[in-house]
């Protein structure tokens, strides 16, 4: 009979596909969530506006996000062309990594945002009141957390990353309309109402 190694057993259960899936979601989760926290603490009104944005103008920040996701890889290709004909890699290089750092941090930024949102409509349903922190902290763990599930479950991840890469966009389009929180955004006016005019008589 062979002894039972108990090392071997652990480390079985470790790489377990199920678990090492959990202990990512979670982890990406929590680390987002804590990110968030942070953040609220200095940049609580920029991200406040943000947020209003994407409520007040979805549309219009959606498709400014999907096609600053479209253009910023031609530009950083473009730059990369450039650096290979002009060799002038002092330049480009350090170029394309702002570029890609920038449009990284604006999607982390409105990611969080939209995590705020949730957080404080949740404080509403609850009839609470939570520090901006605590509440994006919240909403940011519960959105990464719904958003991965849905993208990582075999049954619906053919249309699970839809959800996710839809507020991928809206957030980074509304952390630009509002330049990274700097600017408010209102919402569209609605038509006014033009009454018929009453016959004199």
């Amino acid at each position: 009979m062979t002894p039972i190694d108990p090392f071997a057993s652990f480390m079985h259960f470790a790489v377990n596909p199920f678990f090492s899936w959990v202990a990512n979601v979670l982890g990406q989760s929590i680390t987002l969530a804590l990110l968030a926290m942070l953040l609220m603490l200095f940049l609580a009104q920029r991200a406040d506006r943000v947020a209003h944005a994407i409520i007040a103008q979805p549309l219009t920040a959606g498709g400014l996000g999907l096609l600053t996701v479209v253009a910023v890889p031609v530009i950083l290709l473009a730059l990369a062309v450039l650096s290979i004909l002009i060799i002038t890699l002092i330049i480009t290089v350090p170029l394309m990594v702002i570029v890609a750092l920038a449009l990284g941090m604006a999607l982390l930024f409105g990611w969080i945002a939209v995590g705020y949102e949730v957080g404080q409509r949740f404080t509403k349903a609850i009839h609470q009141e939570w520090h901006p922190a605590f509440s994006a902290g919240v909403g940011t763990f519960a959105l990464t957390l719904i958003t991965a599930s849905l993208s990582s479950i075999p049954v619906v991840s053919c249309i699970g990353w839809l959800l996710p890469f839809l507020l991928s966009m809206v957030a980074l389009g509304a952390v630009l309309l509002t330049r990274f929180g700097t600017q408010a955004v209102l919402a569209p006016s609605e038509p006014a109402t033009v009454l018929p005019n009453k016959p004199v008589g």
